[in-house]
């Protein structure tokens, strides 16, 4: 409470009075985040240390001496605190996504940010691995290698929080109706419109803790450009205005595409592998109508355990940009081109994310037609509104930067666009 309305030489004072009197490790702890503020940073350490080693099965003491220590650049034995905090507690996802971080700092081997990787597909509801991954985006460029970065829309963030903090007790199905025929649903209120497959993402991890009732969104502002409407010519439409809300416009997917792009989107990421893979995949589904595919992206199924619905949703929408991308070898009035420019001139959604790597792809493949991409792409950054997010702005950069054969000052324009680790 000290800390908080600004007494600190006050709280340091006191704590040393009663520590005196009777040591406690929590007050030690306290002690150590006070003379932090004040700049310290050695007696925050020491009474860090202290509250650690008098404690040592408490593996948050632990901890916080790892976090001081490697704000103070010693990453040696910072790392040696939270290798010490997992045999204590070897769940604890902070000290096992920041062992990796820290060790990457002190080596820049790239092995320790793949390790990283590793940790965030290991514990995917914890938001640790996923925001180191973020700051070192320089060093492990996202969505062209092993990582795929989880979507940062705020319903996302939602759902995230009804997972670590499920709402009270609440029955669901028709014996709750039956005697409460308006039973309470989970209400969110965003600023801006967000990609309609976040709703799906929150619905579903609602479904998975027993509630069926949809949730209640509510939107204050429709910015302009109107990102739910379409910016460009898509022979499909995927989503459709339902009031200020977006809903699906295609009926469920055929269930040989359920099967076929679950099979790849359960695989760990990996862009050259999943496009590898996506060869064969094309080849199994070319005989299904394009609606029966692109259905299963607007009513995806469930996840299998172990991934969040978030990321399992945005990778089936990865899944089947790469393997529209696979559907023959030509570009110019083809089926893949076609279903991508579905994908990308549709309303915003995290389907046109997918679009966006997909096409960066082709262009790899097919140098030729490198510029025709990169026209769509700029034409896609211009549409964007000037006072709202849109969740493709974090994946445009990156790829506009991979295109193949870009010059080097086009390239460095791209590069100076406000990307996660890039601003």
């Amino acid at each position: 409470m000290l800390r908080r309305i600004g007494l600190v030489e006050e709280g340091i004072a006191l704590i040393r009075r009663r520590q005196t009197r009777n040591w406690d490790g929590w007050l030690a702890s306290a002690l150590g985040t006070l003379l932090a503020q004040t700049g310290d940073l050695e007696g925050a350490r020491a009474a860090h240390l202290e509250a650690a080693e008098r404690n040592p099965t408490n593996s948050a003491y632990r901890l916080d001496l790892a976090d001081l220590v490697w704000a103070m650049g010693r990453h040696g034995e910072a790392a040696k605190h939270y290798q010490q905090a997992l045999e204590v507690d070897p769940a604890n996802a902070w000290a096992a996504a920041s062992l990796p971080a820290v060790r990457f700092e002190e080596t820049r081997d790239p092995d320790w940010l793949q390790e990283l990787v590793a940790q965030a597909e290991r514990d995917p509801y914890s938001t640790r691995a996923p925001e180191l991954l973020t700051h070192y985006g320089s060093a492990l460029p996202p969505f062209f290698g092993e990582y795929l970065p989880d979507p940062s829309d705020a319903t996302v963030n939602a759902a995230r929080q009804v997972h670590a903090e499920p709402p009270g007790p609440t029955r669901s199905g028709a014996a709750e109706r039956a005697e409460n025929p308006s039973p309470s649903r989970f209400s969110l209120t965003l600023g801006v419109p967000e990609a309609p497959s976040s709703l799906l993402a929150l619905r579903q991890q609602l479904q998975l803790l027993g509630m069926d009732d949809p949730p209640r969104l509510t939107v204050q502002q429709i910015p302009k450009p109107d990102p739910r409407r379409p910016y460009g010519r898509a022979e499909y439409l995927l989503w459709e205005l339902g009031g200020n809300l977006l809903r699906p416009a295609l009926p469920p997917g055929a269930p040989a595409a359920v099967e076929a792009l679950s099979a790849l989107a359960a695989q760990p990421y990996s862009f050259s592998g999943w496009r590898e893979k996506a060869i064969g995949l094309a080849v199994s589904l070319r005989h299904l109508r394009d609606e029966e595919i692109l259905g299963v992206l607007v009513h995806p199924p469930l996840p299998p355990a172990g991934i969040p619905p978030w990321r399992w949703i945005y990778r089936l929408d990865f899944a089947a940009a790469f393997v529209f991308a696979r559907f023959g070898a030509g570009w110019a009035g083809s089926r893949r081109q076609k279903l991508l420019l579905s994908l990308l001139n549709g309303p915003m959604d995290w389907t046109t994310d997918a679009a966006l790597v997909a096409l960066t792809g082709v262009a790899m493949d097919a140098p030729e037609l490198v510029w025709e991409i990169h026209e769509l792409f700029l034409r896609l950054a211009e549409y964007s509104p000037p006072d709202a997010r849109v969740c493709w702005e974090e994946v445009l950069p990156w790829c506009a930067m991979n295109l193949p054969g870009l010059p080097p000052e086009l390239r460095e324009a791209w590069r100076g666009a406000p990307t996660p680790g890039n601003e």
